[in-house]
């Protein structure tokens, strides 16, 4: 796969480049919460080992407004997230970001699992099934996915795509409509795309 304008981040998705993400260094991912986790070590040597020949992407950014909201809740600080969202993430049609998550080979079986939750329209009610994730479950950069799971991702997306026709009608925006005044639903969207923590 070769999408040199798609940076892989920390949190396993394919996002655009953009001045949102910083390149992270084996240096730089010992300050994030990437790392440092004792129960995860052998997680945290596969990640190590990935950035030895790989380059992973980090927006502190949306970390910083993340844990800022998560401290004031203030409407204004959700609207901060809102944005920040929409400036990093919706430059990438909907349909277009699942199907460059389809065939991420490091985006974990779990996370293409809430990729599809978004697709189906699922989501508003399925969100808090992703809310105790470590962010290990969701970039797998030491045990790729297969070649037959790619496969069956596509074949998954193409048949449910088909089920709904060409006038799919899914869009950011409508995904956006659907949660934005469900705020934890929001932030769950934000979070599992956006930032490392958990």
């Amino acid at each position: 796969m070769n999408h040199p304008e798609y940076v892989l981040t920390t949190t396993g998705f394919l996002v655009m480049k953009s001045a949102y993400f910083d390149e992270l260094t084996i240096d730089k991912i010992k300050n994030t919460s990437i790392l440092n986790r004792s129960l995860f070590s052998n997680s945290d040597a596969e990640i190590e080992d990935y950035m030895k020949n790989n380059v992973i992407y980090h927006s502190g950014e949306a970390h910083s407004v993340f844990n800022e909201y998560k401290v004031k809740r203030t409407a204004d600080e959700f609207f901060r997230m809102v944005d920040l969202f929409i400036d990093s993430i919706c430059n990438i049609p909907f349909i277009e970001f699942i199907k460059l998550q389809a065939v991420n080979k490091n985006l974990s079986p779990i996370m293409f699992m809430f990729c599809m939750d978004l697709l189906t329209a699922r989501f508003p009610e399925r969100y808090h099934n992703y809310s105790s994730l470590p962010g290990v479950a969701r970039l797998v950069p030491g045990k790729t996915v297969s070649d037959q799971a790619i496969e069956a991702r596509g074949r998954t997306l193409k048949e449910h795509i088909n089920l709904r026709g060409s006038n799919y009608g899914l869009t950011w925006d409508t995904i956006l409509a659907a949660i934005i005044d469900e705020r934890e639903a929001f932030m769950m969207l934000f979070k599992q795309v956006l930032v490392d923590t958990y």
